[in-house]
């Protein structure tokens, strides 16, 4: 339980959660977004989105705060709230990027195997038309061409059997691959989880914003996720909230304390439980 002198942070995955599973509208949560801000607690947006997709929706959310791309693969903080460049990071645009992974060029010749050894079971999202995936994920085609500028990972969609594609994560992670299921594809990546950046992120907080600051903060950390990528940021945090899908049952964890479920779907959700912690954190 949070004690009244620690300081709330949100880290929060995007499709399905703070977005909208179907047509990624934000209007249920707009307001709770806003008593947040008014409330200088930090939303970290945490997702398989890319850098593109977060430079767009950052400002929709209204948000001015690091964020995650790529399941973990990379942080990114705005050099405007932390001004001294953190250890192991580099300059990209207007942020401090930390990585933690591979670039994507790296999986391409085991996945190039896997073609062979499961052909016709999977089509990799990198290989589509902009038009394809809009209409495989009801973005619209601008939204998909940011969708495509991948890094770090290698979304695909599964057309095989349960067996199947139970084999094809095997062969992956026998090759050095980390698959993570979310929402709509599997992800195809290296080592990088979105626990694994979330706790150095934490550490950046903790250690460089007291530097610039001088001042000294306690942080109680809330995850918010709906998916099987979610799972490792939602046994990190102080508090793991599930949100409940349309589409898939909730995130398997490990723990069972400081563990709450949404009753309702996506973006209602996250804000029907965030309103009830921000109730009991006044």
């Amino acid at each position: 339980m949070r004690k009244l002198d620690q300081q709330l942070i949100i880290f929060s995955d995007l499709d399905g959660t703070l977005l909208d599973h179907n047509d990624y509208s934000i209007d249920a949560v707009v307001p709770v977004l806003n008593k947040l801000t008014q409330r200088s607690v930090d939303v970290i947006p945490t997702t398989s989105k890319t850098f593109s997709e977060l430079q767009f929706i950052m400002p929709k959310l209204g948000l001015n705060t690091p964020f995650i791309i790529e399941n973990g693969a990379a942080v990114f903080i705005p050099k405007t709230i932390l001004m001294s460049q953190p250890e192991g990071t580099e300059s990209i645009q207007d942020y401090w990027q930390k990585s933690f992974t591979q670039p994507r060029s790296h999986w391409q010749a085991s996945i190039e195997q896997a073609k062979r050894q499961f052909e016709g079971c999977f089509s990799l999202m990198t290989e589509m038309s902009a038009t394809e995936v809009a209409e495989l994920t009801g973005l619209t085609e601008k939204e998909a061409q940011r969708a495509l500028q991948r890094n770090y990972s290698e979304p695909i969609s599964w057309h095989g059997s349960v067996e199947q594609e139970q084999c094809f994560i095997e062969f992956m992670q026998q090759c050095g691959a980390t698959v993570l299921k979310g929402g709509r594809f599997l992800h195809i990546g290296g080592c990088a989880q979105k626990g694994i950046a979330m706790e150095w992120l934490m550490n950046v907080y903790q250690r460089d914003l007291l530097q610039q600051t001088g001042q000294q903060k306690d942080w109680f950390s809330i995850a918010l996720g709906d998916s099987g990528n979610d799972i490792s940021m939602l046994e990190s945090a102080d508090i793991a909230v599930r949100i409940r899908s349309e589409h898939h049952d909730f995130p398997i964890l490990s723990r069972e304390q400081g563990v709450i479920d949404s009753d309702s779907y996506g973006p209602t959700g996250w804000a029907e439980c965030m309103s009830k912690i921000l109730e009991l954190n006044q």
